[in-house]
């Protein structure tokens, strides 16, 4: 089954992300901060991460540049509230401000065509 990670700090909004991943027949697991995230990915290998950027003590971009010291491959898709996201391949490192050109009419697309679509957009754009 494909496993998703899912760090986010509103515990509503992870609940809910993860009930609907599980219900559209993902493995999904929620984790509020970074610091449960890396002791979820100790003990899991997930095929996807979705993580929010804006979280306390660890943000997602501090979390992501972890995560690839780690795992290089993993894919890391951001949910956020902010406003200016870039897409960065996977072997990019992340700086303090991405500047890449924004995709968001890409990211629209993707929503708007459905979650298995999103997810297979997700890869595309990371990879």
């Amino acid at each position: 089954m494909f496993k998703i990670l899912i760090v986010e700090d509103d515990k509503d909004l992870n609940r809910s992300v993860c009930s609907f991943l599980n219900q559209s027949g993902y493995e999904a697991t929620g984790c509020l901060n970074a610091n449960d995230a890396y002791d979820a990915m100790y003990e899991t290998m997930f095929d996807l991460i979705i993580s929010d950027i804006m979280m306390p003590e660890i943000d997602g971009y501090e979390f992501a540049k972890t995560v690839r010291s780690l795992n290089a491959e993993i894919p890391i898709l951001f949910m956020t509230a902010k406003d200016d996201i870039y897409f960065l391949p996977v072997s990019a490192s992340l700086p303090e401000r991405p500047e890449r050109a924004p995709v968001k009419q890409s990211l629209y697309d993707c929503f708007h065509k459905g979650t298995g679509n999103m997810l297979r957009c997700s890869f595309l754009a990371l990879r």
